[in-house]
């Protein structure tokens, strides 16, 4: 229809580092998930809605998921860690803009497996691949001020930070712009996202004029 954009479903992905694989989550997935988002270090950074703190991972690995895919918001990854088959982490991306090509990538990583660099490493590939795949113009990623470790990823990753997300009721300023593209405000309703409640933006540039950005939120 005209002035509209079509809904579209999110393009199946998977993509491989010389450490990892990052592929949709499945059902045989839901303890591997229930780990990642069970670290108290993990719920720390969670916008959690339920009072329980915790995400079901069978529902995040499953029908979440599949809801998320299937409205074309985003998906659900598993980050696989190549020397053991084991998922050691969840990434997913949400908030896709079809008419602007831009989406917004979120992670966690199970205890066990930080300080490797594999979630900058499983960012990084997915970023590359949404850009260079499948035609994205700007993948974003937000980071709470005080969660340096997501930071170091985000910059690790190749993320330019672009400034500071103003949330519902702050007085912040609101995330500075790039030439790449705009920072879109977070939803309250949104689904948890371990990468921080403030949420940032941060951007990577391509030859292409396609970009990466992080941003931090108050």
């Amino acid at each position: 229809m005209i002035g509209q954009v079509a809904v579209r479903r999110f393009p199946a992905l998977t993509v491989s580092t010389p450490r990892t694989e990052v592929r949709p989550l499945a059902a045989a997935d839901a303890e591997a998930a229930d780990e990642v988002f069970g670290d108290r270090q993990t719920q720390r950074w969670l916008p959690l809605a339920e009072s329980s703190g915790r995400i079901d991972g069978r529902a995040w690995c499953t029908e979440l998921a599949r809801q998320r895919r299937d409205s074309g918001d985003g998906d659900h990854y598993g980050v696989v860690r190549r020397e053991d088959q084991r998922v050691v982490g969840c990434l997913w991306t949400r908030r896709t803009d079809w008419g602007a090509r831009l989406t917004e990538v979120s992670y966690a990583i199970a205890p066990h497996a930080r300080g490797y660099g594999l979630a900058a490493e499983a960012v990084d590939a997915v970023a590359i691949a949404l850009i260079l795949e499948h035609g994205f113009q700007r993948v974003e990623l937000r980071v709470a001020p005080g969660n340096v470790a997501s930071r170091r990823v985000a910059e690790k990753a190749g993320f330019s930070y672009e400034g500071l997300l103003r949330m519902p009721g702050s007085s912040a300023a609101p995330a500075s712009t790039s030439k790449s593209g705009r920072s879109s405000p977070p939803t309250c309703a949104d689904p948890p996202s371990p990468s921080g409640p403030p949420p940032g933006t941060a951007i990577k540039r391509f030859a292409s004029g396609s970009a990466r950005s992080w941003t931090q939120t108050s």
